[in-house]
């Protein structure tokens, strides 16, 4: 699957609670209300950050995540979208978004330890994570999903509460320079205890060589992780 995936700042004046109110209820039906019946998006969810205590403001409100069958039909929403028949939609982002903060990522999504698709939606961890110095970016795909994925699917499943583990790995966009991200991780879990006990567990020594085994690929200076609430539309 072909996702965009757009990292958000609420409007400077909004409270977190307004932003994801008007995002939810106001944006995303004007969407589905103007979108041409010929464009068909597989997938549109929500995520709304979650502040944690002690860890100051998230550094993003919000991502949105798009997702297409094939790059021909997101070629055409994006078409669409950046034309007259989307400026309904631009216009209405600037109600509640800070367009200068935005971050947004083209990717291949890969799917390592499926979800239940009748699952409810519930609490999801997203980093956005850069290669680390000298690799090149098929280096750092390649490594990810051939090295790090196996391991991964070897202990995960002793963590408690997984429920999902994705990988997204950034595609280049015509213009728009080098990714901010170079992948996108996504793990799903029941709800805040369900992450805070596979936290626990992962700084521990049972996550201690999927730790170690990061520091081959992944520049952990830039790393960016949200905890979210998941708002799936189309799943």
């Amino acid at each position: 699957m072909i996702k965009i995936i757009g990292f958000t700042k609420k409007k400077e004046g909004l409270t977190i609670d307004e932003f994801s109110r008007y995002w939810q209820e106001e944006h995303a039906p004007l969407g589905f209300e103007i979108l041409p019946r010929d464009i068909r998006i597989a997938r549109y969810v929500h995520h709304y950050a979650v502040p944690m205590e002690g860890l100051g403001e998230p550094l993003f409100d919000g991502v949105a995540e798009f997702g297409f069958d094939d790059m021909d039909m997101f070629q055409k929403w994006f078409v669409w979208f950046m034309s007259e028949g989307g400026r309904p939609l631009r216009d209405d982002e600037q109600n509640f978004m800070d367009s200068s903060a935005a971050v947004v990522v083209m990717v291949e999504e890969r799917v390592i330890i499926p979800g239940d698709e009748d699952r409810p939606d519930g609490i999801k961890l997203i980093a956005g994570v850069k290669r680390k110095g000298g690799l090149t970016l098929e280096d750092f795909k390649n490594y990810w999903h051939d090295k790090h994925a196996p391991l991964a699917l070897k202990i995960l499943p002793k963590a408690p509460n997984v429920q999902g583990y994705v990988h997204n790995y950034a595609l280049p966009m015509e213009g728009m320079g080098e990714p901010a991200f170079d992948g996108i991780g996504e793990i799903w879990f029941k709800d805040l205890d369900a992450f805070f006990e596979s936290t626990q567990w992962f700084m521990g020594d049972g996550g201690r060589p999927l730790r170690d085994d990061e520091e081959n690929f992944v520049d952990h200076t830039t790393r960016v992780a949200l905890i979210v609430k998941e708002r799936s539309f189309i799943r």
